[in-house]
C-alpha cells in the first residue's frame, strides 16, 4: 500500500475504504484501539476539546477533532459533518475525513 518512492518524497496518501478493508484486518484494528486506550489512560495523548459548529438552520454540525501522540511521532484531525436529516433524501447523515501525520 505505501511503497518506497511515496515514503522518500512525503507524497499524501489517499486510503480507501476498500484499501482498509484489504490491507487491514480486525485483528490488526483491535490491538490499535487497545494501544489507543493505553496511550491515552496513561496521559500520553494530547486530546484538546473538539470544535463544534452548528449551521444557521439547525440542521447540521460540523466537528473538528484534533489528537497528538509523542510515543507515535503523530498527529491527526478528524473533520466531519453531520446532517441527520440526510437520511430523508437518501443520503449520508455523517461525512467524515481523517489525516493523519507524521511529527
Amino acid at each position: 500500500m505505501i511503497n518506497n518512492y511515496q515514503r522518500r518524497n512525503n507524497k499524501v496518501l489517499n486510503i480507501s475504504e476498500k484499501d482498509i478493508k484489504e490491507y487491514y484486518s480486525m485483528e490488526e484494528c483491535m490491538k490499535a484501539v487497545q494501544d489507543a486506550f493505553r496511550l491515552f489512560s496513561q496521559g500520553k495523548v494530547e486530546v484538546p476539546l473538539r470544535t463544534q459548529i452548528k449551521n444557521e438552520e439547525g440542521t447540521g454540525t460540523y466537528l473538528c477533532m484534533p489528537a497528538y501522540c509523542q510515543e507515535y511521532d503523530a498527529s491527526c484531525v478528524k473533520v466531519l459533518n453531520m446532517f441527520p436529516g440526510n437520511v430523508e433524501k437518501g443520503l449520508p447523515t455523517i461525512n467524515a475525513q481523517i489525516l493523519v501525520t507524521k511529527t
